[in-house]
């Protein structure tokens, strides 16, 4: 019997990597509840291990890696896409080599553990020989060595829509670059509402305002305590004034701007607009960036009703984002 998702590709995927001890999430999931938590953004870490992932991805990388750039979105529709094909447009930036659209290894950190751990069940006498994430370093490290073999020239950029894992970045990629894009959970709400609809794993209202909510105090968290080790952006400075946001993104990467095009900016295109009408992968298709593109704001055309519900949720970190 064909159940009614099993035509979508992503369905199909996360369903056959399912762990026995995700299934409490996946319920929440189903059922409209919250199912992230902020161990799963700001993962824990040792002194320790951290130095030992770092010496590992260092090691794999060798003495010539040159620093990679990675944008993050703090939820999907937050502008990872504008902000990383601005960066794109620079002439030192070589972004998503080998047509990788997205990079979410960080997000992959429960399944490196998994990995781990199968391998010490065969073993066990391992344990002490192979740290938790060592497999994420690993793979990571490896796999940009690779992309920088055969991509000699420039920075490598990669995009990823998600924060989860976030903490671990400096362990896994200790010489590279962290951007990471947060915009009005409101905004993001309503675009996701418009982009994503149905599904196995769609996602309510609800479980939207709460998923904001929880990434955006685990970024705001992390540039608190750590502000070196990330580059804020916000997806409405870049709309407002593009320009200015690119020049100092570029000055805080170390990126020449006087190679930077900056006439460019107003000609990029648009990808996946939650106003777009096509259907799956034609969404995703660029498109011109029309004279009435508003993208901020959205949210306004609410009912107060649904104001007051994201308020209720989401509200105290709209505040300290900047957002109310």
């Amino acid at each position: 019997m064909s159940l009614p998702w099993s035509s979508d590709p992503r369905t199909r995927l996360a369903l056959s990597h399912l762990r026995v001890c995700e299934a409490g999430r996946i319920a929440r999931r189903l059922v409209g509840l919250p199912f992230w938590s902020e161990n799963d953004y700001l993962p824990t870490i040792d002194a320790g291990e951290q130095a030992e992932l770092q010496r590992l991805s260092r090691e794999i990388r060798g003495e010539t890696a040159r620093p990679a750039i990675f944008v993050h979105g703090v939820q999907p529709r937050s502008g990872t896409n504008f902000v990383a094909n601005a960066l794109s447009l620079h002439p030192a930036v070589t972004a998503f080599p080998e047509r990788i659209w997205e990079f979410p290894l960080l997000h992959a950190a429960p399944g490196a553990r998994a990995f781990r751990n199968e391998i010490l069940s065969l073993f066990p006498a391992n344990e002490d020989r192979l740290p938790p994430l060592a497999p994420l370093a690993w793979v990571a490290s490896g796999w940009l060595r690779s992309l920088e073999t055969r991509h000699p020239d420039g920075q490598l950029l990669f995009k990823s829509p998600h924060v989860r894992g976030l903490s671990l970045f400096g362990a896994i990629f200790p010489d590279d670059r962290l951007i990471v894009c947060i915009r009005d959970g409101r905004d993001i709400a309503a675009s996701s509402e418009a982009t994503f609809r149905g599904g196995l794993f769609g996602k309510s209202f609800r479980q939207l305002a709460q998923e904001w909510r929880q990434a955006t105090d685990a970024v705001l968290r992390l540039a608190g305590d750590s502000p070196h080790a990330l580059t804020l952006v916000r997806y409405e400075d870049l709309v407002r004034d593009p320009a200015a946001t690119m020049a100092r993104i570029l000055g805080e990467l170390g990126l020449d701007p006087l190679a930077y095009p900056f006439d460019r900016l107003a000609e990029l295109p648009v990808f996946g607009s939650s106003t777009d009408k096509r259907e799956d992968d034609g969404r995703w298709q660029p498109v011109e960036r029309g004279r009435d593109f508003s993208p901020v704001g959205r949210w306004k055309d609410w009912p107060q009703d649904k104001k007051r519900r994201f308020e209720k949720i989401a509200g105290e970190t709209l505040r300290r984002a900047g957002y109310a």
